[in-house]
Parts: structure tokens; C-alpha cells; sequence
């Protein structure tokens, strides 16, 4: 009876670091794509998006 919390905790620790692991794979795909992503993109496109970026992002801090 008294080795049951023990064993509970460690299988916590271990599901922890199994979340981890997958959250961790998830973000290094999510920004894998994102780099194909913007290498297929074309130079305009690119522009483009980044005048809006600094527009918007200058538009909420002065107003």
C-alpha cells in the first residue's frame, strides 16, 4: 500500500515529459512549415505583408 503514491508520481513525471515532447514536436513543425512557407512566397508578397505588420503594430500603439 505504501509504494502506490510513489509509482503514481513517477507515471505523472513521465506523462509530463511525454507532453513536452509532443508540444516540443508540434512548435519545430509549426515553424518548419512556416519557413517553407515564406521561402515559396514570393519577395512582394513578402513586403506586402510586412508594411502591414508595422502599420497595424505602430496603428495600436499610438492609438
Amino acid at each position: 500500500m505504501s509504494h502506490m503514491p510513489e509509482i503514481r508520481i513517477v507515471r505523472e513525471e513521465y506523462l509530463t515529459k511525454k507532453e513536452n515532447l509532443i508540444r516540443q514536436a508540434i512548435q519545430v513543425k509549426i515553424t518548419r512549415s512556416m519557413t517553407s512557407m515564406l521561402k515559396q512566397m514570393p519577395l512582394e508578397m513578402m513586403r506586402m505583408m510586412w508594411l502591414i505588420f508595422i502599420t497595424n503594430y505602430y496603428f495600436v500603439s499610438f492609438f
